[in-house]
């Protein structure tokens, strides 16, 4: 007679688990999201959430590695959840802190989520009007900065493209131009999860490393860099791929980057053409 897969205890003739067993296994791998969802702004401490979080799952047959992935799948979610409206305030980034390390360092991989974090931590300065100091360049600098410039963030893996000369006029393209009327600017994690780069309107030229300063931003590839300063930037346009920046003067300075994390950058460009 074959087991339960889920409780161990026979399971019945030609058969697998219990239908009761498999109801409460998947009743709990749907619950787990909405507890994290709740957890950021309960009373509840951090270490009784995780003693009955593993105890709900212990309860309901999950196993360690797979309540693993829904506590990183759950407290991703309650970030973005914020992000879609707003940067975390530091004092809910201590709160997701706190419950990270009530689960336990076994249970979960976290870097993923600490980047994410740190992210978050970087813009709040920058909208703060701080300057940021978290990045180190390993090796040699691929560039000479200038006085008082500072590295805030570098992305790797980035293709540059320029903008292919239309046939007809281009209709104007929603965006944000600067200087920037709203103080409070911010781009929401998913804003443009619709509206990816306008490939048939671009022409690619190179793959490197962008790199972020509070003075300029520096696109570096191969034995060649172009570079943008931040007060020459009148308009930014995020996209779903990546981000698109026009320069007024002079237009050749303009580009399109595609890279892993539009959201990022776009919020990082408006933090620092807002210092500048």
């Amino acid at each position: 007679m074959a087991q339960c897969i889920y409780c161990g205890q026979p399971a019945g003739f030609l058969r697998k688990r219990h239908a009761q067993c498999h109801e409460r296994h998947t009743r709990a791998l749907a619950m787990i999201p909405e507890l994290f969802a709740k957890a950021l702004h309960s009373a509840l401490p951090a270490t009784r959430f995780g003693q009955m979080l593993k105890e709900a799952a212990g309860a309901s047959f999950i196993k360690p590695r797979d309540l693993g992935a829904l506590c990183i799948g759950g407290i991703s979610h309650m970030i973005d959840a914020v992000l879609e409206e707003r940067l975390l305030t530091a004092t809910e980034e201590e709160r997701i802190k706190e419950i990270k390390d009530a689960l336990g360092s076994g249970i979960a991989d976290m870097a993923d989520l600490d980047e994410k974090l740190i992210k978050v931590s970087i813009l709040r300065e920058l909208k703060a009007g701080q300057l940021p100091d978290r990045v180190t360049v390993l090796g040699p600098m691929p560039i000479e900065l200038r006085q008082h410039e500072t590295v805030v963030w570098l992305f790797n893996n980035v293709v540059s493209f320029r903008m292919r000369a239309p046939a007809t006029p281009t209709p104007p393209q929603t965006g944000i131009g600067f200087p920037a009327t709203d103080k409070d600017l911010y781009c929401g994690i998913r804003a443009f999860a619709g509206d990816p780069l306008p490939m048939d309107e671009l022409v690619e030229e190179a793959t490197g490393d962008l790199m972020l300063t509070n003075r300029n931003i520096y696109f570096i590839f191969g034995d060649g860099q172009r570079r943008i300063p931040v007060t020459k930037i009148t308009a930014l346009q995020p996209r779903a791929d990546g981000i698109q920046i026009t320069c007024e003067e002079p237009q050749g300075r303009s580009r399109t980057f595609k890279l892993d994390d539009p959201w990022l950058a776009a919020n990082l460009i408006v933090g620092l053409v807002k210092i500048a």
